[in-house]
């Protein structure tokens, strides 16, 4: 499937859908190839796979899930090889966004572009707690991309809570967690 934001599912305006067992696969969009989610939109995905999802446009957000503006529930989830341009290759947090990522793999994924920030993650001045999650083998690989396994832009930011973020690797800066610009996520149980 192709759109123009959410190549697989998009939701937006007000929305509250719940996502349960489903995989969201091959798709392409400029923003959220897999999942787009914005404007106050409270989704819960559940037990779902997110993979081989594609950004098709440069500095495009969320290869596999883009979050703009929304609070989410993403629970039991694996995330995984999805390719981003722009910010998050697994999954982007933008825009005062919140919710929970947890118990999920957030792996083999791809930020791409050039000034690409979080091959697995990133956060742009929103809160989610993300706690239970595996962050593996992620990779921002554009030039000056950094934040292989994890990127945090600006306060506020996230909390990451027993997490393991593992064999992620950048062309820039810090292969597994960057933190730019006054970002101020805490860190806690986590390795």
């Amino acid at each position: 499937n192709e759109a123009k934001q959410g190549g697989g599912i998009s939701v937006e305006e007000f929305s509250s859908p719940t996502i349960e067992s489903c995989v969201v696969e091959y798709n392409e969009a400029p923003s959220g190839a897999g999942i787009f989610i914005r404007n106050q939109s409270d989704a819960t995905i559940l037990y779902c796979t997110v993979k081989n999802n594609i950004i098709n446009a440069a500095y495009g957000n969320g290869g596999g899930i883009c979050v703009t503006g929304s609070s989410t529930t993403i629970s039991g989830c694996e995330i995984s090889n999805n390719i981003s341009l722009g910010y998050g290759g697994g999954i982007s947090y933008l825009n005062n966004s919140s919710g929970t990522l947890s118990s999920s793999r957030i792996n083999e994924n791809i930020a791409s572009g050039s000034n690409s920030l979080g091959g697995g993650i990133s956060v742009n001045g929103s809160t989610p707690l993300i706690e239970y999650c595996l962050i593996a083998g992620n990779s921002a690989s554009g030039a000056w991309a950094d934040g292989g396994g994890v990127d945090c832009t600006a306060s506020p930011s996230a909390t990451f809570d027993h997490c393991t973020i593992v064999d992620n690797s950048s062309n820039g800066t810090a292969g597994g967690m960057f933190f730019q610009y006054g970002a101020d996520p805490v860190i806690q149980n986590s390795m």
